[in-house]
């Protein structure tokens, strides 16, 4: 398995994702500040990475966290939406700190 670095995270350490996610997550990136206004590249809280909190669903480098801090609820709700229309079919919003 091959990586690539698409962005960074908040924390400043590089997003990795593997080499067949990253072309169609820098698309939804894309789709999704063209339908909702929000860029999800200044927010990406995790990547791949092997945080104790994600109990390992990052490690395979397929999936993100975003942070929401200072997003409306209508704004949350539509970035959801729209990353589900992109088939990220596992998107949820999350609550708590972020």
């Amino acid at each position: 398995m091959t990586y690539t670095t698409v962005g960074k995270e908040v924390s400043g350490d590089a997003a990795i994702v593997r080499d067949d996610v990253a072309e169609n997550i820098k698309a939804t990136w894309r789709y999704v500040q063209d339908k909702t206004g929000v860029d999800l590249t200044s927010r990406i809280i995790q990547a791949k990475g092997g945080a104790s909190a994600s109990a390992g669903t990052h490690s395979d480098g397929c999936a993100f966290d975003y942070r929401s801090r200072g997003l409306t609820t209508t704004q949350i709700n539509a970035v959801v939406l729209a990353l589900r229309e992109c088939g990220w079919a596992g998107t949820w919003y999350r609550t708590g700190p972020s």
